[in-house]
Formats: C-alpha cells, sequence, structure tokens
C-alpha cells in the first residue's frame, strides 16, 4: 500500500475535530485496512498518538489524539489553496517524497505570503 498524503491531511484534520477523550476510529469512505495503514504511518511520524492492533488478518486502529508535531504539520498544510499547490509542486515533479520536505515547503511558502516574514 502506498502513502496516502491527502488521506494523511484529510485524517489530521478529523482527528483535530474529536471532543477531547474521544477516538477516531475511522474516516467515511475510507476501508478499515488502509485507514490502519495510515494512522501507523502517522504513528511513526510522531503525528499521532494512538494504536493499531492486527489481530487474525484484521487491523483495528486509533487515534487519541495529535501530537504537537502533528498540530505543526496540519498547520501548515491546512489551507486548501495551499495544498493544492503543494500538490502541482510535488506530484508533477517527483512520484514520492519525504514528508518533510512537503513540511517544509509549505511553511515556506506560509513565511513568504506573511508581511514582515519573508515576502
Amino acid at each position: 500500500m502506498k502513502r496516502d498524503m491527502d488521506l494523511v491531511r484529510r485524517m489530521l484534520l478529523v482527528a483535530e475535530e474529536q471532543p477531547h477523550g474521544e477516538w477516531l476510529l475511522g474516516v467515511d469512505g475510507i476501508d478499515a485496512d488502509t485507514f490502519a495503514a495510515h494512522v501507523q504511518w502517522l504513528l511513526d511520524a510522531g503525528f499521532v498518538e494512538g494504536r493499531v492492533t492486527e489481530m487474525a488478518g484484521f487491523a483495528a486502529s486509533r487515534i487519541e489524539r495529535l501530537t504537537w508535531q502533528g498540530c505543526e504539520f496540519l498547520d501548515a498544510a491546512r489551507n486548501e489553496t495551499l495544498w493544492v499547490r503543494a500538490k502541482e509542486v510535488f506530484c508533477s515533479n517527483m512520484v514520492s517524497f519525504p514528508l518533510s520536505l512537503l513540511k517544509d515547503w509549505l511553511e515556506a511558502e506560509i513565511k513568504r505570503s506573511l508581511p514582515g516574514l519573508g515576502g
């Protein structure tokens, strides 16, 4: 399975909206295995706290909360126009790219757009 950055962003946006103490157990339109794989990648990246449990070929997963790092990435990726532009830049030039490069690019674009910071 390939990592889907649109799904990563969507999962973080949905997780952010969860009331305190409630877990995100899935996202509409995403099958359990795809959700579980992306939860594991988000755990690996340090963007969320949660759990993925595999039992007899079935994956149960949950996102308990966003971490500070997850909030920082989401803040950089929140703007839809900037997200679409990032995908155009990255997807037109390469098949795969590191998450850190995407985050750095998003942050640089935000900085460039703010008066007095780099514009």
